[in-house]
């Protein structure tokens, strides 16, 4: 029994400070998995530079199994962060070598597993049928109740996530009523510091934020997803389960990056970016 994530990776570049953080939706969510007992694996195209070093080697020393991830020729995906007076504005970025496209190992490989999880931003849409005739799907939408992305894709998914920090109890309630009759049995709705809704086609199970010493955001609501899928997978009670997952995503915060292992950005990287770079809007 265990979770596979498979799709993105990313080097978090934060400008201000100088550190870059290895993370990605998927990343995250593996790392969370592992970190609460549970088996953990990724599968992805990580780049063979010094940003593709730092993915790799956190997910090793985190304890993630990489038997199918792979070392692609080029630079790894990054992203720019500026973080001022709390709040993160996001710059110029890069998808690098991450985008792959499953074979029939990786396929292989996924059906060991209790459950997959993907995310929107693993570019796998083509591939999510095969992966939910393997095993279980988990799929991170994020806001793809808005845009109409989620539509057609819902089908696969054994469990789906949103995104919705502004939306009323009662919007939250129909947008998880919509993504359920699609198909998942259970849709999470995460809702920053409001805190986060679970529905399994009966019951609305609402979770307040855990309070805690906020640091960076960061990864907070992929910490959520990797502890509530462990729980799903090993048969914890939910409303236990969804306290656990909630104190997941505070110590989240509580921490710079997705899951820490900061590095020091060398001079040069990303190539002729810095912090100026960086538009902030005017208070």
């Amino acid at each position: 029994m265990g979770i596979v994530a498979i799709g993105d990776n990313v080097v978090d570049c934060y400008l201000d400070s100088g550190y870059l953080y290895p993370g990605g939706n998927c990343v995250n969510v593996s790392v969370a998995v592992r970190r609460a007992g549970l088996a953990s694996a990724y599968v992805g195209a990580i780049g063979t530079d010094l940003a593709g070093d730092v993915v790799q080697t956190s997910l090793m020393e985190e304890g993630i199994e990489l038997t199918r991830a792979r070392r692609v020729d080029g630079p790894n995906a990054y992203a720019t962060v500026r973080h001022l007076d709390q709040d993160r504005h996001f710059g110029p970025r890069e998808t690098g070598v991450r985008i792959f496209t499953p074979d029939a190992a990786d396929y292989a490989f996924i059906g060991t597993f209790a459950l997959a999880h993907s995310s929107y931003c693993s570019f796998l849409e083509d591939s999510l049928a095969e992966i939910a005739d393997r095993t279980r799907l988990s799929y991170d939408f994020d806001n793809g109740h808005e845009t109409g992305y989620a539509d057609d894709l819902l089908q696969f998914a054994w469990i789906a996530e949103f995104s919705a920090p502004g939306l009323s109890d009662s919007d939250v309630h129909d947008v998880a009523r919509w993504a359920h009759e699609k198909g998942p049995a259970y849709v999470l709705v995460t809702r920053g510091a409001h805190g986060a809704v679970l529905f399994d086609g009966n019951e609305f199970i609402h979770q307040e934020a855990t309070s805690g010493d906020i640091v960076d955001t960061l990864g907070a609501g992929d910490a959520f997803i990797g502890r509530l899928l462990t729980g799903l997978v090993t048969g914890e009670p939910v409303p236990a389960l969804l306290s656990a997952a909630s104190a997941a995503a505070s110590a989240t915060c509580g921490t710079f990056g997705g899951f820490g292992h900061g590095v020091r950005i060398p001079d040069g990287y990303p190539p002729g970016l810095t912090a100026r770079s960086i538009e902030v809007p005017a208070p």
